[in-house]
């Protein structure tokens, strides 16, 4: 690499273009190039054509100081060398500053060797490769300050050459004097010049994200380019001497100073003003989503997903299929419609709710399909506020509701969808099902009024109000009982059966599996309390006694569990049972444990009783019966 003790810029030379060679009995067309009148390149001869191109690859670099000029001149000759030495016509030549021609593709004019123009036209292509990028301001101002700090010992050198012209000439000491001072002022301009580059740089460098603003990649071209420019300047003027530099302030320098320094002004403006719009619009993004998370936050609407993962986790492989695949969901998928999944406690409902929901079809980009769930648990009667948080979740642009509109923003924002599907799982355990049911019909009647793409479902027990209501609203009903459930209970038997009593004989074990695939009725509560109960069994003869002994349903299998515990631990079993069945959220076995600590009966109000800690917290589960309470990565279930 060349050295130099100016600014050193390197740049790709990568093609020369001529248009409208005319004809000539000499064919063949080269170029020679010179930088700073030393020749760089000369290219093969071309054939004569109405443009002539040469082009370079990557290794073909040339290196420049600012002022560096380049001179491209074209010959015309033979297309090889003959016996006879004939000499190359010169048919034109350009000379110009590089640092004009980066980055350009503007047409050149050449001029003969008289100084008259020429018909061809030339197009030189160059890519700087170093110098005033973005990625290496720092390297290029630390050279700028060099050339600027040349000033003061250049400035030393012309006060001397002023003192002894003023000694020589003592009649024009006042002259040189005031000359002096101005030049002076002209060094303070250059350094005005460099600080405007240095601000417009350290601009754009404090933008991580400058690149990705829109309309910017011009402005970051022209930085460049005004960056080479007053590199330029400052590198010619601070290499002149103190006379030198007053005479060509006058003459030349002093305009295009002044030009420099309206264009930095300028650059400088458009950079802050692009930058400030996207910084505006930025922030509208931001209020835009702080205005969302408000609304999502003031519905208060409890996170069902937690149940819906928890489903998902007890979901067997293989199980729901039936489902899944029926002719009326499939429908259901493709057209607006109303099903309910009725079936008794403890079936599966929730957990092939979970499996439904995944089968929801993905959105394509034409398409735009809004997705409600709310999965009851007993613990939360804010349905309608669910619904409306997850749907506002897929469209970000609503206003913020008021509580007495909600229905109607529901309504407005099932509008922005392609497809709406609204799932509802047991309904049965809402507190305030009557007014469930009353928003159920009245969102029905309404879509039948004006039809949408809604697909609604819900799950649930068959109660009374409820079948009387879904009756009267022509819904679709699939029953999750007989032979089909029986098969996701055949195959969650079929897992367990070798994990739980592999411990006994295989005649043993088929009579088990039997015995529980017909005594469950669909129940996978009723069949998960029994298995809890059977493997306990320590013989044989224990396992048949238990089977003749069968509770009929699930109400007498919990009963039967609640018989079983032992008396003298009961009022910890219901504390435990009342933190369990009301707590917000999953207990860890740990939490559940020390509820018992605090003694609620107290005369002086609860009080905090450390003897009462239990020194094993998984004694809970023995607490509790058998298989009415269970743990999964450490908490509850």
């Amino acid at each position: 690499m060349p050295t130099s003790d100016g600014l050193l810029f390197s740049a790709n030379l990568e093609s020369v273009a001529v248009q409208d060679i005319g004809k000539h009995r000499r064919t063949h067309h080269f170029v020679q190039i010179f930088v700073a009148d030393n020749k760089v390149v000369t290219s093969p001869r071309e054939a004569c054509s109405e443009v002539s191109k040469w082009e370079w690859n990557a290794e073909t670099k040339i290196w420049f100081e600012p002022s560096s000029t380049i001179k491209v001149v074209l010959f015309r000759g033979f297309k090889i060398k003959t016996p006879i030495k004939l000499t190359d016509d010169v048919v034109g030549q350009y000379e110009g500053k590089i640092v004009d021609l980066v980055s350009s593709d503007a047409g050149l004019e050449m001029k003969d060797m008289t100084g008259s123009l020429v018909s061809e036209k030339l197009k030189i292509t160059i890519t700087l490769v170093s110098g005033p990028s973005i990625d290496n301001i720092k390297e290029f101002l630390d050279e700028v300050d060099a050339s600027v700090g040349r000033l003061k010992s250049i400035g030393a050198g012309g006060g001397r050459t002023v003192s002894v012209l003023g000694n020589v000439l003592q009649l024009t000491k006042n002259i040189f004097d005031n000359l002096s001072q101005e030049t002076d002022r002209q060094d303070d301009y250059v350094r005005d010049l460099a600080t405007s580059l240095r601000e417009m740089l350290a601009t754009a460098d404090k933008v991580p994200y400058l690149e990705v603003i829109p309309n910017i990649p011009n402005v970051i071209k022209d930085i460049s380019l005004q960056s080479l420019q007053v590199a330029l300047l400052i590198d010619e003027y601070t290499k002149l001497g103190r006379a030198g530099r007053t005479i060509r302030i006058q003459v030349d320098l002093k305009p295009r100073i002044e030009k420099c320094n309206a264009d930095c002004a300028s650059l400088k403006a458009k950079l802050h003003n692009a930058i400030s719009l996207d910084t505006n619009i930025r922030l509208k993004k931001m209020e835009s989503s702080r205005q969302v998370e408000t609304v999502i936050k003031w519905l208060s609407a409890p996170d069902t997903s937690v149940n819906r993962n928890d489903a998902n986790k007890k979901q067997e492989k293989g199980t729901c299929s039936w489902f899944l695949e029926n002719e009326q969901f499939l429908t259901w998928l493709e057209s607006p419609g109303f099903i309910w999944v009725k079936g008794n406690a403890g079936c599966g409902k929730t957990v092939l709710c979970a499996a439904i929901i995944n089968k929801i079809p993905t959105p394509v980009p034409s398409q735009k399909n809004g997705v409600a769930y709310f999965l009851f648990d007993g613990r939360s009667n804010q349905a309608d506020y669910q619904l409306v948080a997850e749907l506002y979740n897929k469209w970000g642009e609503a206003q913020q509701p008021s509580e007495n509109d909600l229905e109607d923003t529901l309504r407005d924002i099932m509008q922005q969808f392609s497809d709406t599907y609204i799932i509802i799982d047991a309904l049965d355990e809402c507190t305030e099902r009557g007014l469930m049911l009353q928003w159920l019909n009245t969102l029905l009647i309404d879509t039948n009024e004006n039809p949408k793409r809604l697909h609604i479902l819900v799950t649930s027990r068959p109660l009374p109000d409820i079948t009387k209501e879904f009756l009267g609203l022509k819904a679709e009903s699939i029953d999750v009982f007989g032979s089909n459930e029986n098969q996701d209970i055949a195959k969650y038997l079929e897992k367990y059966m070798p994990l739980k009593f592999g411990k006994f004989s295989q005649s043993i074990q088929d009579q088990i599996e039997s015995t529980l695939k017909i005594g469950a009725e669909g129940s996978f509560r009723w069949l998960a309390l029994m298995i809890a109960e059977l493997e306990t069994c320590p013989a044989e003869f224990d396992v048949l006694q238990q089977l003749k002994t069968l509770p009929k349903d699930l109400n007498e299998a919990y009963d039967k569990v609640l018989k079983a515990l032992d008396n003298k631990y009961l009022a910890h079993t219901k504390t435990f049972l009342q933190w369990l069945a009301f707590s917000v959220r999953p207990m860890t076995i740990e939490e559940i444990a020390e509820t018992i600590t605090i003694d609620f009966n107290s005369n002086d109000g609860p009080a905090f009783n450390q003897q009462k800690r239990y020194i094993d917290p998984k004694d809970v589960l023995l607490r509790c019966g058998s298989g009415l309470v269970s743990e999964s990565n450490g908490k509850h279930s």
